[in-house]
C-alpha cells in the first residue's frame, strides 16, 4: 500500500497518493488475494516497486534507480512470469532518459534483473520437483 501511495504522491501529487491509496485498499480482489496468500499479491509489490523506481529515474537520473529496479522487475517476473513485462517500462524510462546503447547501467540493470529471475527456481529446485509442489 506505501508503494502504491508513493508512486501515486510522485506522478500526480499528495491527493493523488491518497487517492491511489484508497482504490487499493477498497479492491475487493486485492483485499481477498492478499487474505489467501496468492503469488498476485507479491507480484504486484515487486511491480508496482519497480514502477516507482522507474519514475524516480526520470525524475531524478540516479543509476541506483536503474539497477534497483532491475532486480525488482526480476523478482516480479520470479514471482509471477506476467509481471516480468515491468522490465520494459524500466529499460523505456533508461532510453528516455539518456538515449543510447553503449549505457552500461542499462545493461547492467537486464542482467540484474534476468539474475533475480533466475535466481528462486534455481534455489527451490526447481527440476527436480513433481508438477505444482513449491519449495516452502
Amino acid at each position: 500500500m506505501a508503494l502504491v501511495i508513493a508512486l501515486g504522491r510522485r506522478l500526480y501529487g499528495a491527493w493523488g497518493g491518497l487517492l491511489a491509496g484508497l482504490v487499493l485498499a477498497l479492491m475487493p480482489l486485492h483485499t481477498r488475494f492478499s487474505h489467501l496468500a496468492i503469488t498476485d499479491v507479491p507480484a504486484t509489490f515487486w511491480t508496482t516497486a519497480a514502477l516507482l523506481l522507474a519514475v524516480r529515474l526520470l525524475q531524478e537520473g540516479h543509476e541506483r534507480d536503474l539497477l534497483l529496479a532491475g532486480v525488482c522487475a526480476g523478482l516480479a517476473a520470479a514471482t509471477k512470469y506476467p509481471a516480468g513485462l515491468v522490465l520494459l517500462p524500466v529499460l523505456a524510462s533508461e532510453l528516455l532518459r539518456r538515449f543510447t546503447l553503449a549505457n552500461r547501467y542499462l545493461w547492467l540493470a537486464t542482467l540484474l534483473a534476468l539474475c533475480a529471475f533466475s535466481w528462486p527456481p534455481l534455489m527451490c529446485g526447481w527440476t527436480s520437483r513433481p508438477f505444482g509442489q513449491t519449495c516452502l
